[in-house]
């Protein structure tokens, strides 16, 4: 079964749902890793494979053009206008694996989301956010997960090659989560 994502610009790209999603995820996880091509970009230009003293100095190059801006917790924030309904707030901090960004964990959020409000809540952004990463990253669909949480929606995990990308709803409501993995980080 095949459902599809509203976005602002209308039937974009369908999520597939399987009924059995441990096989399924597991057969293209068997597929993709036997890929030679390496897909290593996450976005705003971090990519997996930079080292901590190349990310440091993007993100010092994008805070002097006013891309990115400090967040809290060391982390770096972005805000999104264009893309969404409303205005979004993505704050990101990678992983270091000897010395490379193996992981980076992302949060987007509606700007001043409040938790009262239903139209702020993670589902509702999910909904966006979805159509929005396949057109940032194209090539294999989301697969819909099951959420192991009844508050909580579906998951959502795509892997192309070596990147894992597993979008979830936040244990605070209003943000979502994305989570990218380099399933063959260099060591």
């Amino acid at each position: 079964m095949l459902i599809a994502c509203k976005s602002p610009t209308g039937y974009e790209k369908l999520v597939t749902e399987e009924k059995n999603f441990n096989e399924t995820y597991q057969k293209v996880l068997q597929t993709e890793s036997k890929r030679t091509l390496q897909v290593n970009d996450i976005f705003f230009g971090v990519h997996f494979k930079m080292t901590a003293a190349e990310f440091y100095a993007h993100c010092s190059n994008m805070f002097k053009q006013h891309i990115f801006d400090g967040g809290y917790d060391m982390q770096v924030s972005v805000k999104l206008d264009s893309l969404f309904n409303r205005p979004v707030k993505v704050m990101f901090f990678p992983s270091f694996d000897k010395p490379f960004i193996s992981k980076l964990k992302s949060h987007f959020t509606y700007t001043n989301a409040n938790i009262f409000n239903k139209a702020d809540c993670s589902g509702v952004l999910m909904k966006e956010l979805i159509p929005v990463l396949m057109n940032w990253y194209r090539g294999n669909e989301f697969m819909k997960m099951p959420s192991d949480n009844p508050l909580k929606g579906p998951g959502y995990v795509k892997v192309d090659a070596n990147r894992k990308i597993t979008v979830i709803e936040s244990d605070n409501g209003t943000e979502v989560d994305v989570i990218y993995d380099d399933l063959k980080p260099s060591h």
